[in-house]
């Protein structure tokens, strides 16, 4: 199991217990956190630009360590996030959850990616989805920074163009159309010109390369204007 895999790290939640109850597998997972989402919610939707940099540049941080585990999460999204107070009220600890799709990329002792490949079946959530996972192929580090992308503006502007309405549920398909057809300076607009580069980057990335993560880190740091403090409620 993934999680099992990547034990000891910053931000990675800590298995209690494993194994079937009744007809399902069940995992126990210490609560330590607060559900993004919800604070989302609480805030009336929208988080400032300095809340969500500092997110961001945590989830940077939990994706080097996982890809360095040789493991990709595959399902970037708001609701796989949650944040953690600290006592002193003057620090969040953010929290990345849900591996149940994540993907072993790389022999953990020769250190040889998994070749390249299509018709690779859809595993992810559609909307926070990068383009090539759409498109069936073989998933990579750079899929994990697009997806965090979409997440990142997403908190920003309380949704993204190919969102349906309430009573509307767009086909992956769709979705994917729209990506491809979303102009990045269109999907960033009213956002820092970092947010353009940072998803243009995401996009550039080969299949099997490694990501910059101290660049990316650096894309958004340079967007804070004033130190960071938010708190849960």
């Amino acid at each position: 199991m993934a999680l099992t895999n990547l034990q000891g790290g910053f931000g990675i939640p800590q298995p209690i217990w494993f194994g079937r109850e009744s007809s399902y597998q069940a995992l126990v997972l210490d609560s330590v956190a607060t559900p993004l989402c919800d604070i989302v919610a609480s805030q009336g939707g929208l988080l400032s630009l300095n809340s969500v940099l500092s997110i961001g540049c945590q989830l940077v941080s939990r994706l080097e360590y996982i890809h360095l585990r040789h493991y990709i999460h595959c399902d970037i999204k708001p609701q796989n996030v949650l944040l953690c107070q600290s006592n002193s009220r003057h620090a969040t600890t953010v929290f990345l959850i849900d591996f149940s799709v994540a993907l072993q990329y790389r022999d953990p002792a020769t250190r040889i990616h998994i070749p390249y490949q299509e018709g690779c079946p859809f595993v992810s959530t559609p909307a926070f989805s990068s383009i090539s996972h759409h498109c069936g192929y073989q998933s990579g580090c750079r899929d994990d920074i697009e997806s965090l992308t979409y997440t990142l503006v997403y908190l920003l502007q309380g949704s993204l163009p190919w969102f349906g309405n309430a009573n509307t549920s767009l086909s992956s398909n769709v979705i994917c159309n729209l990506k491809c057809d979303t102009a990045v300076e269109t999907l960033c607009d009213g956002l820092p010109v970092e947010f353009v580069t940072f998803i243009k980057y995401s996009h550039s990335l080969a299949y099997g390369a490694r990501p910059d993560y101290d660049y990316l880190k650096k894309l958004l740091k340079d967007c804070i204007v004033q130190p960071v403090c938010f708190y849960l409620t």
